[in-house]
């Protein structure tokens, strides 16, 4: 009882201090972009802005292509023969093995998966709870390309812009006219919803999976007793206290409430989440 309720009370604070640090660190990223933008002028600034848009166009249009690309890669020929992913879950103070072999990424992932899932006895007929794990194994590798893109064109795509800009482009434009930066307001809202975008492409693949978990809770909550118990394996109070604090120092933070809250649809879904749901 008592540990449970330390770890809460550890927990939720590291959260909070966590979550506050985020947060202005995001508005301090985005008021720099602003910033920035205010000494590129329109013409450096609208080139940043379209070279950046076709980045960011590409990676969401291959995002499909490629998680599927990597979903076929083979693990096995990488690892000894032989190789088998085993671990033990406490499953209401029964020990339930977990074996899988290692064969493709979306294969090892969905066999792990499907095997928990049966360890904690989830009511899927065999159709849907393929089906369930073959979707969630396809989100999980979109999510790790959104992060890998953000990196990619945050650095790379920013030292080719600049490379092509001064190779290239600027020398369509007049000397005279590039010293003159008119139109500094344009550029820094330009540079602001780049900023913007490329923040959301860190930030989101984490935050989805936050406010996913927030809104499935928040849903069992409101159900009754029943919805606490997973086939007879009753959740304890001490545990659904602990999850609740959790969930509930998420929600009530500038983080969530400031980006996400306010986006929820009629079925309590953000657009980060809306949004993942779509391109899974």
């Amino acid at each position: 009882m008592n540990f449970y309720q330390i770890t809460a009370e550890s927990l939720t604070e590291y959260m909070s201090i966590g979550l506050i640090i985020a947060f202005a660190v995001i508005v301090g990223l985005l008021v720099l972009s602003f910033l920035s933008g205010l000494f590129k002028g329109w013409r450096y600034g609208t080139y940043r802005f379209l070279f950046f848009a076709v980045l960011v166009l590409i990676a969401f249009c291959t995002l499909k292509p490629i998680s599927s690309l990597l979903g076929t890669l083979d693990l096995s020929q990488w690892v000894p023969a032989g190789t088998r992913i085993q671990f033990n879950l406490d499953v209401s103070g029964t020990s339930v093995a977990v074996d899988a072999s290692i064969t493709s990424l979306s294969g090892t992932i969905g066999e792990v998966v499907t095997q928990i899932l049966k360890a904690f006895d989830v009511s899927m007929s065999p159709e849907a709870l393929s089906s369930y794990v073959t979707s969630l194994v396809s989100s999980f590798l979109i999510l790790i390309l959104v992060f890998i893109d953000a990196i990619l064109i945050s650095l790379l795509g920013s030292l080719l812009c600049f490379l092509l800009w001064h190779i290239l482009f600027k020398h369509f434009i007049q000397k005279e006219k590039r010293k003159r930066k008119t139109l500094r307001l344009v550029s820094a809202f330009e540079e602001f919803a780049m900023g913007a975008v490329i923040l959301a492409m860190f930030v989101t693949p984490f935050t989805s999976i936050a406010n996913a978990l927030s809104q499935s809770f928040n849903e069992a909550s409101k159900e009754d007793e029943t919805s606490l118990q997973n086939k007879g394996k009753e959740v304890t109070p001490e545990i659904y206290e602990t999850v609740k604090s959790v969930v509930d120092t998420y929600d009530d933070s500038l983080l969530s409430k400031v980006f996400f809250s306010w986006s929820k649809d009629e079925n309590g879904k953000t657009f980060d989440t809306a949004f993942y749901d779509f391109v899974g």
